[in-house]
């Protein structure tokens, strides 16, 4: 499945094959690409978790056909099952968004809350005497 680019600079990514030319990938912003982890990397995700890839297309190009058919439905029956199929696709759609991490690219995450017992924090008064 295809997966568009969504960053605003070209990127290399060294883990992945564009799996229509066999190179190391290469993300052109806009473009959407087939990909395949490299030799060796076969437990990496697929699109890159780094929240610069959008949903697999076919389940966007599902939504947008849904949303024509909806738009140009002349009866209820039509606009409904027009509607419902839009729906179904929003949700294949949405479903492939979770499966990437969508934190902003360049921001770590917050450091872990410390508990009592990894705190050097000194105990409030009145506890721990």
């Amino acid at each position: 499945m295809p997966y568009p680019y969504l960053g605003d600079s070209p990127r290399t990514y060294p883990q992945y094959l564009d799996a229509d030319s066999g190179c190391t990938l290469t993300a052109e912003p806009g473009v959407a690409y087939l990909m395949i982890p490299a030799a060796g990397r076969h437990e990496m995700a697929v699109p890159p978790a780094d929240g610069r890839w959008g949903p697999e297309t076919d389940a966007l190009n599902k939504a947008l056909t849904a949303l024509d058919a909806l738009a140009s439905a002349v009866s209820e029956d039509e606009a409904v099952a027009a509607l419902n199929a839009a729906a179904d696709a929003a949700m294949e759609a949405q479903a492939a968004l979770g499966t990437a991490d969508v934190s902003e690219p360049g921001v770590p995450p917050p450091p872990a809350a410390k508990t009592a017992r990894n705190s050097k924090a000194a105990p409030a008064a009145g506890q721990g005497d």
